[in-house]
């Protein structure tokens, strides 16, 4: 799935605090054996931890929000510096010295700087700008060529299938996870595999916005097969096994 370039950083302004219930554990009991506390710690844990990366994903802002903002800018910046620059132009010299003069003393009775400002420096700050904007274009130009940041739905391949895998085979020593790929797609009535049908009831507990979407139950199935091979190979082990592939 395609993903629109975003910028390396991102905010999250009031986080959801997602905390386990007595709710959640019931519905993991036909799922999972009854486990200890410290069991319960880790997976909460995972939960959480998936939470907030996911959030930090689906609030990533795109590099053509930001190219944007700085098209603005420079709109609105340009005629400025353009109107400082008298390098060549058609000016009284008179009539451009006169308003300095007004323009220099009015910095000088107002901002408190030694040395005060002048207008030949606001030029050249204008023109310090405006070499600014060039190379920030420069630089979000680049960000489309790297690997993607917050591309849509790693969160949940790499911090929450992942770990949960090595939940299910290391601390509930579960067994190693096995997931039947039906590619051809034509077999819908297939039995999830216990792995699959755990990180569903999870995933369940789980506000609408942090549950993977996917076109059918056999493709959800894939969806965390090849996620479960990714952490697999990740951790040095070998890709999931594939039961009638």
């Amino acid at each position: 799935m395609y993903t629109p370039p975003k910028l390396p950083s991102s905010t999250v302004l009031a986080a959801l605090d997602w905390q386990d219930t007595p709710e959640f554990w019931n519905s993991l009991k036909s799922h999972a054996s009854e486990m200890n506390q410290s069991q319960r710690q880790t997976l909460v844990e995972i939960v959480q931890a998936y939470v907030r990366e996911c959030e930090f994903e689906q609030n990533a802002t795109s590099v053509a929000e930001a190219e944007k903002r700085l098209r603005e800018i420079e709109k609105a910046a340009e005629p400025f510096w353009r109107v400082l620059d008298c390098a060549g132009k058609d000016i009284g010299r008179e009539a451009m010295h006169h308003v300095e003069g007004l323009l220099n003393d009015y910095f000088e009775d107002r901002l408190d700087l030694d040395p005060p400002i002048r207008l030949h420096h606001l030029s050249q700050i204008m023109l310090t700008f405006m070499e600014g904007c060039d190379s920030a274009r420069r630089q979000l130009e680049a960000l489309k060529r790297q690997e993607p940041h917050f591309k849509q739905n790693t969160a949940w391949r790499l911090l929450f299938i992942g770990p949960l895998a090595g939940f299910w085979e290391v601390t509930l020593k579960r067994g190693r996870i096995k997931i039947r790929k039906d590619t051809d797609k034509m077999k819908p009535d297939v039995t999830d595999p216990p792995f699959v049908t755990f990180v569903k009831e999870v995933e369940r507990a789980l506000p609408e916005q942090f549950r993977r979407k996917s076109n059918s139950t056999a493709a959800y199935r894939d969806l965390v097969s090849d996620a479960v091979s990714t952490w697999r190979v990740s951790s040095g082990g070998k890709p999931t096994e594939i039961d009638g592939a």
